[in-house]
């Protein structure tokens, strides 16, 4: 089978000049965050992950830690680890994170935040869970892998964890 690939090559011609902007621009937000880094590697072009990370420990007044730890800030002052997860828009799956790859164990956060942002990278909310409350309430899910539940996820319910709301644009 031999593929015709001349209507994608159309197509992105036709949107070849908004791609090359939008990659400089990617390229210079990467650029800017990297001042707010502490170091750490911003790996691939997950933009609402970077800025999640950077809001939360400036936000935390942390410190970033590399890829190595469960967790991605520490708070020098009181040694808290957090992990955070971002979301952006109200599409489906806006409130369930990307896959967790640890949940038990000395070496898994004390807090996991969940920013929510609009579809224009503004803060919408932000949710603060303790690790071993939502631990001991069950509150993540397996989530399969290719076949197999070696990874976790959670699932923000806004009704259910308004207790937990640390920061909301609406009210």
């Amino acid at each position: 089978m031999v593929l015709d690939i001349t209507k994608i090559e159309k197509a992105t011609n036709s949107i070849a000049t908004d791609l090359d902007a939008l990659l400089n621009s990617q390229c210079k937000i990467k650029d800017s965050l990297l001042h707010f880094s502490d170091g750490k590697n911003l790996k691939g072009d997950e933009l609402t992950g970077w800025l999640g990370e950077i809001f939360a420990k400036i936000l935390f007044n942390g410190t970033l830690v590399d890829e190595s730890h469960e967790h991605d800030f520490i708070v020098p002052t009181s040694d808290e680890k957090y992990a955070v997860k971002a979301r952006k828009g109200k599409n489906k799956g806006w409130n369930i994170t990307s896959a967790i790859s640890k949940i038990e164990g000395g070496d898994c956060p004390d807090f996991l935040l969940f920013i929510h942002f609009d579809t224009k990278y503004s803060i919408e909310s932000i949710w603060k869970y303790n690790w071993k409350e939502i631990l001991a309430e069950k509150r993540f899910k397996p989530k399969k892998v290719r076949g197999e539940g070696n990874r976790w996820y959670f699932q923000v319910t806004p009704t259910k964890d308004k207790a937990r709301l640390v920061y909301s644009r609406k009210t």
